[in-house]
């Protein structure tokens, strides 16, 4: 998996978060409403000094056949979402 094998030590300081939710299932309906998710997304959660912001990710569906430019979008966004870059 890209964020378990590129960021293994931001996963293990908790820096970074990656987690597979079932949005339709009742125990994570509180999380599927702050996130407003309606179906399989790809949703990133950023705290920062002004607070909470989320954002979905729909291009990162597009590239699920091409494993190397997958690899590369998601590591380029995460990367840009760690060092606190928001666009």
């Amino acid at each position: 998996m890209t964020v378990k094998a590129k960021f293994k030590k931001e996963l293990a300081s908790g820096k970074l978060v990656f987690a597979h939710i079932g949005y339709e299932l009742p125990e994570n309906a509180a999380l599927a409403e702050k996130y407003g998710v309606t179906g399989s997304s790809l949703w990133i959660g950023v705290y920062n000094s002004t607070g909470f912001h989320k954002e979905e990710d729909i291009k990162v569906w597009y590239l699920i056949n091409d494993e190397n430019a997958f690899f590369a979008h998601i590591t380029d966004l995460v990367t840009r979402r760690l060092s606190g870059d928001p666009s």
